[in-house]
Order: C-alpha cells, then structure tokens, then sequence
C-alpha cells in the first residue's frame, strides 16, 4: 500500500509594488532637480536698420446711434435696417483693397519695378503696370494677376491703384485709397531698407 500524503496549500507570495512605486518616483524627482539641460544660444542675426521710421496713425470708427432711425457711422447716416450693410460694404471693400496691395506689391516692390514708359510724376496706374511686366517676360503671366482693380472705382482699364517709383528707381509705393474712417486713408508697402 502506497502512502498517501495530504497536499499542502503553499502560501500565496504578494509583491508589495508601493515600496518600489515610491523609490521610482523618487529617482525621477531627484534625476529632475540634479540634471541640468544645455540651452541652445540659436542663431546669430544681424537685423537691418531701418533709415526712416513712419508711424501709421487709425483714428477709431465713430458709430452715433440717436435711435433706431438715426444712426451715424463716420459720416454717412442710416437706419439700423442697413446699419450692418452700410458698415460691411466699406469693411469688405477695404479687405479687398488690402488683399491686392499685398499681393502685387511684393513682387513690383522686391526690387522697384521701373517702367519702360516715364511720366512727369512718375505716377502710374497699376494696371499698366502689369500689363507691360506680362508683356516683358512670360514669367509674369501665372503669378500676377490680370484683373486687379479697386472694387468701387476701378476698371478693366484703370485699376485706380497707384504705383509710385522714386527719381533714382531703388524706392517704390502702391496706394490704395480706403473709405473705411477707420482705416489708414492710404495702404502703403514700401521697398525695405
């Protein structure tokens, strides 16, 4: 006969991880405070002067309301049926303005484009402009825009923007007039000096 022992249950062994957890964040707290990290100086620069300083002066947009009949927005009078069409239009029409300055004049003032034909002033409608780059190089054709024109007064002929170009040709402006009170009576991008 084959004895016969009783199994034993073996205690259950529990690995208390707090202890360890604790330890853990302590290393990471210490390591924190103890290490100190290389700040990078970056890149030298040597940032160009400016010869002239020109502050551009805003006078705020004047809104007088005297009832819901009357109201004033700078000087044109409305109702408050067309008080948000009156000042969306000028609003809009602006943007607009602004949209075709920056777009054109980085590529006519970046260096001063000199026009083949001189006047006087030396005063020239954008679109004239354009049209003689288009006709000079190719180039010109897919990055200037053929329609660039102010939004109230402008033409397919006259842009009614203004391109201005100095005597020596190395300083050039474009203006456009705009009719928001708000709003700078002329946009200028200038060549950077």
């Amino acid at each position: 006969m084959a004895i016969q022992f009783k199994k034993r249950n073996k205690p259950k062994t529990i690995v208390d991880l707090i202890p360890m957890i604790d330890i853990v964040f302590q290393l990471v707290i210490f390591f924190m405070v103890a290490t100190t990290f290389k700040t990078t100086t970056g890149i030298e620069l040597e940032l160009p002067n400016a010869q002239e300083v020109t502050t551009i002066s805003t006078s705020p947009l004047k809104i007088t309301v005297i009832d819901a009949e009357n109201i004033i927005i700078g000087n044109k009078k409305t109702d408050l049926q067309n008080f948000k069409n009156v000042l969306n239009q000028e609003v809009i029409r602006d943007s607009i303005r602004k949209r075709d300055i920056s777009q054109i004049g980085q590529i006519i003032t970046d260096p001063c484009y000199v026009p083949t034909q001189k006047t006087s002033n030396r005063e020239y409608d954008l679109s004239l402009i354009i049209r003689e780059m288009m006709e000079k190089d190719s180039i010109y054709q897919t990055t200037l825009p053929r329609a660039i024109k102010d939004p109230k007064t402008g033409t397919e002929i006259i842009s009614m923007y203004i391109y201005k170009i100095s005597e020596d040709g190395k300083k050039c402006s474009l203006y456009a007039n705009l009719e928001s009170s708000f709003n700078k009576k002329i946009l200028e991008i200038t060549e950077p000096t």
